[in-house]
């Protein structure tokens, strides 16, 4: 059953809203997620033959450990210049509620991984969780995973490919089911379908609310509250459902890095211990391997023409191999726009074409930032509404909402001090500790900047008013003064 029965689910009510071939397309970019995810952990296509194998003295399965993991920097690279410093609102008071929300869901790690996953598998989802709010402040904010081929979340769009009408969210749960049943939840703009597919797709009667399908409404409004699941999509174009994974462009030139390793490690152990031969002479030593005797003519039916001898084949020579790997790591960096350090140094590239390279993924990194910005904007929004329609404390609305990013170019703290000493005198107080606080160093949030603000007036005010002596009189008292000095007159005349 599986896709086919949430297919037929989905397509229940009274207009279909999935293709006939959804399940036929959900599952073929479920298995490119899973192949993408294993090249980043480095479980990448390579089999040995069992002739290799002896050649180089290994068991077959020990062919892992020879792999050369360029995807995980290639992913990196371009997901580490992604940094979402602050969601800004219109008015002060929700901005600050948009600080304490990113605390207390701890968005500086979480962001992290939803951008790691973005980049590296085309596809990622941030959750909107209201359970926090039966007990707490803020709603939560959870990481949901692409759907892989049996786990996973599927975001399906409406007939313009804009807008989310329904996500299915399939995952494990040992608690709940046995480990051959799976949970499957559709969440609808209204409602939340719950079911478990164990080869059948069965309505769950959820514990807590005995019922297999929840309302999703608000309190106060008492409409939807709609899909709380939002899509991170990497490179995806117009009218595409799905993202497209970075490392797309370089699994063959992966592929073709690990074998042409396993050829220079193969050459360098001969090289090292050059293979011998005999001709007309007994085999003494027939296994494939490094070091390795051949046997040619072993019976001696030649020797008429050859006579016996033993001998050592000319040692071979791994600069052409080191070569063509160094050309396919030149286009992996090239075909992906990363200046990876190994192509640095020992690259064919030019300088000025590694640049290149930087100023491009410079480019791509600011076009995600907004691209992934519109998301987080659209997050922030949806939690802002959520605990105003569910939680115990209504937060200060807003109604536009700013991503604010760390620049995409790597400058050191100093340059960007000294960026802002230099426009100093066109800037009022509150700016310039703003982008001071956006530097990794301080990271000062709102509440830091106001309460450093604050200190500045405080001691502005003592350095002009400073405290009054004890004893001295009030400004303005004359009579008081006067008799004070005319007191002291009179001692010093005594």
């Amino acid at each position: 059953m599986g896709l086919e029965a949430i297919k037929d689910q989905l397509n229940s009510g009274e207009t279909n809203i999935v293709n006939d071939n959804w399940d036929v397309i959900v599952a073929a970019h479920g298995k490119l997620i899973a192949l993408y995810r294993e090249y980043v952990k480095g479980d990448q296509r390579l089999e040995l033959t069992d002739e290799r194998a002896k050649l180089m003295g290994i068991l077959k399965e020990e062919g892992e450990r020879f792999k050369i993991n360029y995807c995980k920097p290639v992913r990196d690279k371009l997901a580490n210049r992604l940094e979402m410093r602050q969601m800004k609102a219109d008015n002060d008071p929700a901005t600050k509620w948009a600080e304490s929300f990113a605390k207390d869901v701890r968005f500086d790690g979480l962001q992290v991984d939803v951008y790691k996953a973005t980049v590296g598998e085309g596809d990622s989802f941030l959750m909107v969780d209201s359970m926090p709010l039966d007990d707490g402040e803020f709603p939560g904010l959870v990481k949901e995973p692409a759907y892989n081929g049996h786990t996973g979340v599927i975001a399906v769009y409406d007939v313009t490919k804009r807008f989310i009408v329904a996500v299915v969210k399939i995952w494990d749960d040992p608690v709940i089911t046995d480990e051959d049943t799976l949970r499957v939840n559709i969440y609808y703009a209204d409602r939340i379908e719950m079911f478990t597919d164990d080869g059948e797709l069965k309505p769950f009667v959820d514990p807590k609310n005995e019922e297999s399908v929840i309302p999703w409404i608000g309190n106060k409004s008492k409409t939807a509250l709609g899909v709380p699941f939002f899509h991170f999509k990497n490179d995806a174009e117009d009218g595409t459902e799905t993202g497209q994974a970075h490392i797309k462009s370089i699994i063959s030139s992966q592929d073709a890095i690990n074998y042409i390793g396993l050829d220079i490690v193969g050459a360098a152990g001969l090289t090292a211990t050059p293979p011998k031969f005999t001709v007309g002479l007994p085999v003494f030593d027939g296994d494939v391997r490094i070091g390795m005797l051949l046997a040619l003519d072993p019976d001696g039916t030649d020797t008429d023409k050859h006579k016996p001898q033993v001998g050592t084949f000319a040692q071979g020579k791994t600069d052409p191999l080191v070569d063509a790997a160094k050309f396919f790591v030149d286009q992996l960096g090239a075909a992906s726009s990363t200046p990876l350090p190994d192509t640095m140094g020992s690259s064919a590239s030019s300088g000025e074409a590694l640049k290149q390279r930087e100023v491009d993924q410079i480019q791509m990194a600011d076009v995600l930032q907004t691209k992934f910005g519109n998301v987080l904007e659209d997050v922030f929004a949806y939690a802002n509404m959520l605990q105003n329609e569910l939680g115990n404390n209504a937060p200060p609305e807003s109604k536009t909402w700013d991503a604010k990013w760390k620049s995409a170019q790597t400058r050191s703290d100093s340059d960007i001090i000294k960026n802002i000493v230099a426009v100093k005198d066109f800037l009022d107080q509150r700016t310039i500790l703003e982008e001071i606080g956006k530097i990794t160093t301080f990271q000062w949030d709102t509440a830091r900047i106001d309460e450093i603000l604050l200190r500045r007036r405080e001691e502005i005010d003592q350095v002009n008013n400073p405290p009054v002596p004890p004893g001295t009189p009030e400004t303005g008292d004359l009579d008081t003064l006067l008799g004070q000095i005319e007191g002291l007159g009179n001692a010093v005349a005594g």
